[in-house]
């Protein structure tokens, strides 16, 4: 057996197999708390994995899912501050900002956006061309409205949009 090929006392051997289960069950006890929800769950990871872009970002959407769009906000920018080209988070900051009023920050994110993931994603072609409109610039929203229409054709709204 296990014991006898590592020359081990078998009492020896139960109370350090004792001792390890013992360890992992006091930690899953204090660490319970932080699984009680998605929220609980994202704080701790900010303090676990403090250094993670997607733990951030994460946090994140916990905070806009309870209203918190500024904090929101500041995550999304610690997570792109750890990695500049965190394609996720600068798209939530940019949707953050547009609904804190931020238009003209959200559109440089966006912008950012483009530049990493190329003709991928239409809702950042989509509301770039809004902010743009939004702000009397019909030029800039017709270029990225087209850019989503060669994405995915036959969008209604982004159609009416260009009419």
């Amino acid at each position: 057996n296990f014991a006898n090929r590592l020359k081990i006392n078998k009492c020896l051997l139960a109370l350090i197999v004792t001792a390890v289960f013992s360890a992992i069950f006091a930690r899953l006890a204090i660490r319970e708390k932080d699984w009680e929800n998605p929220m609980t769950l994202a704080v701790a990871g900010t303090k676990t994995s403090p250094l993670s872009n997607k733990i951030w970002n994460n946090y994140a959407v916990q905070l806009a899912g309870a209203g918190n769009t500024a904090e929101a906000e500041a995550a999304c920018t610690r997570a792109i501050e750890i990695y500049p080209n965190a394609f996720t988070a600068l798209r939530n900051r940019a949707y953050y900002r547009i609904k804190l009023g931020k238009n003209s920050e959200a559109l440089e994110d966006l912008k950012k956006c483009i530049k990493i993931m190329g003709l991928k994603d239409i809702e950042v072609f989509n509301k770039a061309g809004a902010i743009c409109a939004v702000a009397g610039n019909y030029d800039s929203a017709k270029h990225y409205w087209n850019l989503s229409l060669r994405i995915k054709p036959g969008q209604k709204q982004i159609i009416n949009a260009l009419q």
